[in-house]
């Protein structure tokens, strides 16, 4: 977890407040995403599995590809209606993110690098 990211506290409320609205609509909605193909760009699904699962722990998911946003946001569930403007400033703001995590980590083995040839 990365506190403190950068990531406007309104923007995450918002992207729980989508998620939540999505996961309250009625079961027939989710039902149009339900996939077992782990490969589909989104999907909904249930951890549930009477057959193999001795411990019964519900958990249903949303998935759904979000980089970029644009290539994949029009498959993305349309209800709730504010669902994609919500999952997609959060999906953006999240990239935004991993790009400055990824360049302090590139910065950091540079130094590393010049630290072991002793200059």
């Amino acid at each position: 977890m990365v506190i403190n990211n950068g990531i406007p506290p309104s923007v995450m409320k918002y992207a729980l407040v989508a998620t939540t609205e999505f996961f309250n609509l009625p079961i027939e909605e989710k039902m149009l995403l339900l996939s077992d193909d782990v490969h589909d760009p989104v999907s909904y699904g249930t951890s549930i599995n009477h057959r193999n699962n001795k411990v019964h722990f519900w958990r249903d998911f949303i998935k759904h590809y979000s980089h970029p946003s644009s290539n994949w946001i029009y498959l993305w569930p349309s209800k709730p209606p504010s669902y994609k403007d919500k999952m997609g400033n959060y999906a953006k703001a999240v990239q935004m993110l991993q790009k400055q995590l990824m360049e302090a980590v590139r910065r950091l083995k540079f130094r590393a690098w010049l630290l072991t040839r002793g200059t």
